[in-house]
């Protein structure tokens, strides 16, 4: 039998890691970005998302990180993957819908909840016109949105993408008033992807993501013979990726290049996804 594979990968650019509790996210929708970077429109997250202001403030971070000149961010796209997103403001809305009734829901509820929001709001701020859109939601949300990157930067129109992952690295409880009881803390990482065709030459202290897919047996060639196709790689259930975890590893990545340091994860599916 012959074995057969594929492979697909993209530059990691720069990248940024930000990690804030609810009284630091306060500040973030004031000031989201550094003093020397981008810069947003006065109250323009004054209605997002917690996961919303982390992300931005995550990619506001990482253009600082990225080498001179900067790109033109026009056709880039936006991928955002959060992980159960607008759960404080929901809970807010139905605690005090039987009291107010419709006329007490926020009508920044569905726009700024939406697992689309991020994307857009990131979109829209830095001005960008390529494709933006919300990738999972649930627990495998950061294993949905890096799939998503690396499917999407096949197409030769998008020269680049912002991937925003976000995640409670302890889920917030709510307090129905829009706020938690405990110090809920947020974690966001936001990557500046590109096609590994579209750099000249990658620097050793560029790291790649990467996606392996399942090897698979070709049957003989015989007259007649005719065998099931067993995949080479066992299908088990994947957990969710933890983006706290996934952070460390990157800055651990970056730093040490260029060593052999790498982060792995199998897919549910045979696929393996690799940071090296």
């Amino acid at each position: 039998m012959t074995l057969a594979s594929s492979e697909t990968r993209c530059s990691i650019t720069a990248h940024a890691v930000v990690v804030a509790n609810l009284k630091r996210i306060a500040e973030l929708r004031d000031v989201p970005g550094p003093p020397l970077g981008p810069q947003l429109p006065k109250r323009f997250l004054r209605h997002c998302d917690e996961h919303t202001i982390v992300g931005m403030s995550a990619v506001l971070t990482a253009i600082t990180h990225l080498p001179a000149p900067l790109p033109d961010f026009h056709s880039w796209g936006v991928l955002a993957a959060p992980c159960l997103a607008g759960r404080l403001l929901s809970s807010r809305t139905l605690t005090l819908l039987p009291k107010t009734g419709a006329a007490g829901v926020s009508p920044h509820l569905i726009p700024q909840c939406s697992l689309h929001a991020m994307a857009s709001a990131v979109s829209v701020g830095l001005g960008m016109h390529g494709p933006n859109m919300g990738v999972g939601g649930g627990p495998q949300s950061i294993t949905e949105g890096l799939l998503a990157a690396l499917s999407i930067l096949d197409d030769p129109g998008v020269p680049g993408i912002w991937l925003l992952l976000t995640q409670w690295n302890e889920e917030p409880i709510p307090d129905g008033l829009g706020g938690a009881t405990n110090d809920a803390v947020c974690c966001g990482v936001a990557l500046a992807l590109v096609a590994s065709a579209a750099t000249a030459t990658e620097s050793l202290n560029t790291p790649t993501l990467s996606l392996r897919l399942p090897t698979q047996a070709t049957p003989p060639q015989s007259a007649g013979l005719s065998l099931p196709i067993k995949p080479a790689i066992p299908i088990k259930p994947a957990l969710p990726i933890k983006l706290a975890h996934f952070a460390a590893q990157l800055d651990a990545i970056s730093l040490q290049r260029p060593n052999t340091s790498r982060w792995l994860h199998d897919c549910d599916w045979g696929a393996q996804l690799e940071v090296a």
